[in-house]
């Protein structure tokens, strides 16, 4: 077998231009897949690919980088507008939201960064789309990078029936952020829970962009190393509230608990501002998450300057050893 640190310097550390949703979504909706003609619905071009029980919405607004800050802040509340009634018309509730935000890090005239004008926008057309600004238990989890294009593009993986959000007790729910990170706070979950559909069986989770965050602040600015480590600490401590046995109050994860959180990860996506930490992070990742079937890098600015690191993946059910979605190829480590 490969050892980790051989493989890191394998491991290609991938362009999001054009954006692309990670290989098991692309696997999920690739059997018997029914692709529509391209819809236009004020400036947003939607475009939705259905297979089954779940389906993929892919929505952009070309050159929306080069948007005056208003009406950047409209097109993000649009598009998510325009989102909401194609998914209310296929029947189809979100589960999973990838956003790729143009020039994410760059500061607005009024001196918000773009990534807070997102929030604004996405935050508005949420409290119409559920008819209320008390919606945050029922957001699905999401991410949010600089694909370093200039088109707004937002991936969404839905199904016919809700999952449930799952959040982790190291951090603040996003939708519940002081604002010191915008005016309105960001809006997703930490996790989906997936309800036993999509032809995988059983529940699983798809969690969402994770990074050194500790309550709602960032922690080791810099230090790619100790980011990766507080990170993969979130994700631990987010499998064991998926499976249920999280630590009782006061206590910590141990060295084996933490590494049976990790090994229930079976896909992982990560996301590098610096290309010379790749081969560390992605050495740190195998070795930490022992199952992961597949691992993605992708070169990506995040939402905020002092982060250098962020990864997401796919949790499988308490109990499952070696289920996959839909074959993954390539990286796998099932147990024999």
């Amino acid at each position: 077998m490969t050892a980790p640190a051989e493989r890191a310097r394998t491991e290609k550390v991938l362009s999001l231009d054009p954006p692309a949703p990670p290989g098991w979504v692309a696997r999920l909706v690739s059997a018997h897949l029914v692709e529509s003609e391209a819809l236009v619905r004020e400036g947003t071009i939607l475009r939705a690919s259905e297979s089954g029980g779940v389906g993929l919405v892919r929505a952009t607004v070309p050159g929306a980088k080069r948007l005056p800050d208003r009406e950047f802040r409209v097109c993000v509340e649009r598009t998510y507008l325009a989102i909401g009634e194609l998914l209310r018309e296929r029947g189809r509730v979100p589960l999973r939201f990838w956003n790729y935000v143009p020039g994410i890090r760059a500061r607005a005239s009024g001196g918000l960064s773009r990534y807070e004008l997102f929030n604004l926008g996405r935050y508005l057309a949420y409290t119409a789309w559920y008819e209320s600004a008390r919606f945050g238990e029922r957001l699905a989890a999401a991410s949010a990078v600089d694909h370093r294009g200039d088109d707004l593009v937002v991936e969404v993986l839905a199904g016919s029936r809700p999952g449930t959000a799952l959040e982790n007790p190291r951090q603040t729910p996003a939708y519940r952020y002081s604002r010191r990170f915008g005016p309105l706070p960001p809006c997703f979950s930490r996790a989906t829970i997936v309800p036993g559909s999509l032809d995988v069986g059983t529940p699983w989770a798809i969690v969402a962009g994770t990074s050194s965050i500790v309550g709602e602040d960032a922690r080791h600015a810099g230090d790619c190393e100790a980011q990766l480590d507080e990170t993969l600490l979130n994700l631990a401590h987010l499998s064991a509230a998926f499976a249920g046995d999280l630590p009782g109050a006061g206590e910590r994860l141990g060295a084996d608990e933490r590494a049976h959180a990790l090994a229930r990860f079976r896909h992982l996506r990560v996301y590098l501002v610096r290309e010379v930490d790749s081969a560390r992070v992605v050495a740190g990742l195998r070795r930490a998450c022992s199952e992961i079937d597949e691992l993605e890098a992708f070169a990506a600015d995040l939402c905020r300057p002092e982060l250098l690191v962020e990864v997401e993946g796919v949790l499988r059910a308490p109990g499952e050893c070696g289920r996959s979605l839909r074959g993954s190829s390539g990286g796998s480590r099932r147990r024999r």
